[in-house]
């Protein structure tokens, strides 16, 4: 089953203690949020079981499980079959 997936990358790690996603189209397809540490072990911050499609558009700020320093930030998708038109 394919999940869409897009990575962040920051030039110089940054502490993450909270995220704020923009999502503009059939929001609530956010499935889970890692970050990837400075040893190169990708963490996770946040995760849902399951994906909405809500029809509004949104700013969503997960209640992260844990902070951690990262340069990269990974972002998993719900199937696009369950919501084939996600935006962000």
């Amino acid at each position: 089953m394919y999940h869409p997936v897009f990575q962040l990358e920051f030039d110089e790690p940054v502490f993450v203690m909270t995220v704020n996603i923009y999502e503009t189209y059939h929001a609530g397809g956010l499935k889970s949020i890692k970050g990837m540490t400075k040893e190169g072990i990708w963490q996770s911050l946040w995760k849902t079981n399951k994906a909405t499609c809500i029809t509004q558009p949104r700013i969503f700020s997960p209640e992260l499980s844990v902070s951690c320093l990262c340069n990269k930030a990974l972002y998993n998708c719900s199937n696009p079959t369950q919501n084939p038109t996600l935006q962000f």
